[in-house]
């Protein structure tokens, strides 16, 4: 099966999902296009994120079917994979025959393979939606913080593949020093100068 049989294939599988997009790499500068698996939107719900990766081994004509997960929806860079969650959950995959229909490949998948994903994905989304709530908290506990400081909150910048992103806002610079908020919204570091410091001390240790 040359790369452009398995492209076919790929979309036919993909065509009994109804509502799937498909997902592509290459087609440009010479890199030939590569169909790579498509979207479930309408099996799971939820778009973004979710969706099948199709591998083709070609010396044993055969397709390996794995899972996408979610992206953080505050730090976009941030993915969440079964290994990342707590306890961490087995990450299912599966493995047909490259010459069967794409209708039983398809069938295939529904009855192998998404049962199990979907029990990782949802925890792979718990496990998103935690860290998120604990980013949201942190960016509010900076902003709140600068505002009574007169300070600036900001985060640094990450580079992810071809896309420089802002992270969570993490950080107060103010007059006489700077804070970095912690997960835990509750918790910060203070950095001051030296003399500062003593009397932050003082002032805490007498309330």
């Amino acid at each position: 099966m040359d790369s452009e049989q398995k492209n076919d294939l790929v979309r036919e599988v993909a065509a009994q999902f109804p509502g799937s997009v498909l997902k592509t790499w290459g087609g440009s500068d010479g890199d030939p296009l590569r169909v790579v698996g498509f979207s479930l939107p309408s099996v799971l719900g939820e778009p973004e994120g979710m969706g099948i990766h199709v591998n083709y081994n070609e010396y044993k004509n055969t397709l390996n079917i794995c899972g996408e997960y979610p992206k953080s929806k505050v730090n976009r860079g941030q993915e969440f994979y079964p290994r990342d969650c707590y306890p961490s959950v087995a990450t299912p995959s599966m493995g047909c025959s490259a010459e069967k229909s794409p209708e039983k490949i398809a069938a295939d998948i529904k009855r192998r393979f998404i049962p199990e994903y979907l029990v990782a994905f949802a925890a792979c989304a718990a496990r998103r939606d935690m860290f998120d709530a604990a980013d949201n908290a942190k960016t509010e506990l900076a902003d709140s913080l600068a505002g009574i400081l007169g300070g600036e909150s900001h985060g640094n910048w990450q580079r992810y593949g071809s896309r420089d992103v802002h992270p969570v806002r993490d950080r107060v610079d103010f007059g006489a020093g700077s804070i970095e908020t912690h997960t835990d919204s509750a918790e910060f570091k203070i950095r001051l100068p030296a003399d500062k410091a003593k009397k932050l001390a003082t002032f805490l240790a007498n309330l």
